[in-house]
Formats: C-alpha cells, sequence, structure tokens
C-alpha cells in the first residue's frame, strides 16, 4: 500500500501559473495523493480556475498573513504521512516524479532532491549552489549559514518531523523556510534523493525582494550560532556581488525557446 502523501500549494493572485501547476500536480501517476490549494483571497482568476479541478482538489480561500500562514494552515488540514509544498509557479519534472521519489523518503530525516530553475522564455538551469550528495559536508549544518542552496520545493518532510519541530515562525515574511531548515538539521539528517526534481520558476516572491530576503536570511544565521559581522558580511556579498554576477550569466545564457507561459 502506498503511503498518503499530502501536496500543498499556497498562492494568492496565481492566475498566470497555477494552472500549470495544478496540471503537473494531477497528471503524477502516483495513486494515494491528496492535493490542498490554500488561496489568500485571490482577486484575479485564480479561485475560477481552480474551480475547474473541484473534483480533483481541495482548496481554501481566505485572507491570511502570508505564504507561511498559510502553509501553517495546511498542515492542520493535510492528512497524509509526507507533505509536500509545491508553490503556485513550480511543477514536477515529469509524472513519475513522486511514484519514484515516495519509496526512498526516510520519516526522521530531511528528504530533499534536485531543483532546476525555469525562466518565461522556457530555458532551464540548475541552482548556482547545488546542495547534493556528493558535497562531503553535506550533513553539516554551517553550510546553510552562508547560502540557502536547498529550496523549499525541493523538500519533502513526515508530518512526524513536522509535529516534532512545529510550525512556520511568522516572524519571517520570506525566509521562515530557512528558519524551519536549521531547526529540523538541529534534530534529523539529510536524506538525498536523486529522483526528486523540481523546476521552479524565476521571479517569485523571495526574488522580488531580495535585500528583505537576505537580511531575514541573515538573522535567521545569526541566531543558530553564525557570528553576527561575518553573517552580515554574506549578505553584502550576496547583494553586491553575488547575485549581480548570477544574474548576468542567468541573462547571456538564456534562449529563445517557447515560453512556458
Amino acid at each position: 500500500t502506498q503511503p498518503k502523501l499530502s501536496v500543498v500549494t499556497v498562492c494568492r493572485n496565481s492566475e498566470l501559473t497555477i494552472r500549470k501547476t495544478v496540471e503537473s500536480v494531477l497528471s503524477q501517476d502516483y495513486s494515494n495523493l491528496e492535493y490542498i490549494v490554500i488561496d489568500g483571497n485571490s482577486q484575479d482568476r485564480t479561485l475560477s480556475i481552480l474551480k475547474e479541478y473541484s473534483n480533483q482538489l481541495s482548496v481554501i480561500s481566505e485572507a491570511d498573513q502570508g505564504y507561511y500562514h498559510g502553509a501553517n494552515k495546511a498542515l492542520k488540514v493535510a492528512t497524509g504521512e509526507w507533505v509536500h509544498f509545491l508553490n503556485s509557479d513550480d511543477f514536477y519534472a515529469n509524472t513519475s516524479t513522486l511514484s519514484r521519489t515516495v519509496p526512498l523518503l526516510k520519516v526522521d530525516a530531511l528528504n530533499y532532491g534536485s531543483i532546476s530553475r525555469c525562466f518565461y522564455n522556457g530555458t532551464k538551469k540548475g541552482l548556482p549552489f547545488r546542495y547534493e550528495s556528493r558535497w562531503p559536508w553535506r550533513n553539516k549544518k554551517w553550510q546553510f549559514w552562508f547560502t540557502t542552496s536547498m529550496l523549499h520545493p525541493s523538500m519533502i518532510l513526515s508530518r512526524t518531523v513536522y509535529k516534532k519541530i512545529g510550525d512556520y515562525s511568522m516572524r519571517w515574511q520570506l525566509s521562515s523556510d530557512i528558519d524551519l531548515i536549521l531547526r529540523v538539521l538541529s534534530q534529523f539528517p539529510l536524506n538525498y534523493i536523486p529522483e526528486m526534481s523540481v523546476s521552479v520558476l524565476q521571479g517569485g516572491m523571495s526574488q522580488k525582494q531580495r535585500e528583505k530576503s537576505a537580511f531575514e536570511f541573515a538573522q535567521i544565521t545569526v541566531e543558530n550560532g553564525f557570528p553576527k559581522p561575518l553573517a552580515y558580511s554574506v549578505f553584502y556579498f550576496k547583494m553586491q556581488a553575488l547575485w549581480p554576477l548570477i544574474d548576468f550569466f542567468d541573462k547571456t545564457d538564456q534562449k529563445k525557446n517557447k515560453p512556458l507561459y
């Protein structure tokens, strides 16, 4: 018997991308799947699009306090043994992603896979700093003091882990997932799953507010033991050098492909 998996999409005003995300989930060949959409009272066509799939997913739509408030609501209603948060502009690499991933999950671990960064023109690229099993220091918490290198949609956690570590903190508007990762790693090991692959559209919430996101990241790492002067040195390095360099190569590498949306 396949263990039940709850896939959660937290969204608000996502009419441009939500259909591709929903169809990515509903096309999975994993049978014991629960799909929950937490909508923050969208004012565009998001809800009308979701209504087309009403017999295949559950929708909760009401005003909320942001993404992580929605995520916490989802954790209260999810009934699966496993929970995966797939954002409203993300999608699975293929229809068998989950069926190949779930058998490799470990209950008491931070399970994670690979991420492809996607652009509106159809270009795909990997993460600049991939946190994969070949890295000999992959189980070291200090790795996350310098770079996120593991995005939220790449993670699948058991409800057991969520119950032990608690909800997403409402203190952070953009980086509460980093806070959660560090809390998980304080109690559980990493489990890298090559079969797990998610495509993430660039230009989302954190990227639109990079400075605030990076500043929250620095504050979180300080609270987890990273010396404050070093944390803010990393922050300024990201803002002044690293991200402009990544942006430069992203723009020069993109080709004229079929638009994703």
